[in-house]
């Protein structure tokens, strides 16, 4: 799930540690989503210092009915819209990047072999360093589910597992509202 590629603009990933769903299970899921600011940005006529490319950052996460969401970093909470959960993310550097840790559960009406649901839908609300508001949204993510016995064969992703594998455990459940 990615938002955009090109070098002026930020973008918005949401990588699952697997890249499938057990289908007629409940099922359990890391997400890791990451945003990126572009390498360089002209600073504004007469600043001085650096200023961070992204301020302000709000991570916006709408799931789906049956899946529920805990973040496994310590960001703050925010509010947010009806159907939404909020995140208070760190300033982004020019070339820089600001990440969370999600561990999605699945229900298994959502898993049914053959068919693929959209799990859930991300956007980020911030500040560039002129100012000007950013609304920076990424594709619902959607994975397949797939019999248990393909399922168990898929590797999990590498860049994923190592993140995962830095966090001690879940800081905040949001359950689905």
């Amino acid at each position: 799930m990615h938002a955009d590629d090109s070098h002026d603009t930020p973008t918005l990933t949401a990588l699952p540690g697997i890249a499938a769903l057990r289908a007629g299970h409940d099922d359990s899921l890391d997400l890791w989503v990451r945003l990126r600011s572009p390498r360089s940005m002209p600073l504004p006529t007469g600043r001085r210092a650096p200023a961070p490319w992204l301020s302000a950052v709000r991570l916006y996460l709408r799931p789906s009915a049956g899946v529920s969401v805990t973040l496994l970093d310590a960001h703050p909470s925010i509010g947010a819209p009806t159907g939404e959960l909020g995140w208070l993310l760190p300033d982004v550097p020019s070339g820089g990047e600001a990440d969370a840790l999600f561990r999605l559960r699945v229900d298994r009406g959502l898993t049914v072999a053959g068919t693929a649901a959209p799990l859930l839908w991300l956007r980020v609300m911030a500040l560039d360093a002129r100012g000007a508001r950013r609304s920076i949204a990424a594709p619902a993510l959607v994975l397949p589910a797939l019999p248990v016995d393909h399922h168990d064969r898929l590797p999990p992703h590498p860049a994923v597992a190592r993140r995962v594998a830095g966090h001690a455990g879940p800081v905040d459940a949001c359950g689905q509202r």
